[in-house]
C-alpha cells in the first residue's frame, strides 16, 4: 500500500488508501527531500497530490 521511488536526493512516495470495498484507487502522493530531512532531523515531506488512480 506504499510505493517508494528512490531518486538522487529525493524519494517519491505514494500511500494508497485501504478502503473497505478493496478498490485501493485513492491515495496521497508526496516527495521526501532527503538532504533537508537529514539537516532537520525529521522527514521533510511535500504533498504533491491527493487523487484517484
Amino acid at each position: 500500500m506504499l510505493i517508494i521511488t528512490e531518486e538522487p536526493g529525493l524519494w517519491k512516495v505514494r500511500q494508497i488508501f485501504d478502503d473497505p470495498a478493496g478498490n485501493h484507487d485513492w491515495g496521497i502522493s508526496a516527495e521526501v527531500d532527503l538532504a533537508a530531512s537529514d539537516e532537520s532531523g525529521t522527514a521533510v515531506v511535500r504533498v504533491t497530490d491527493v487523487n484517484r488512480l
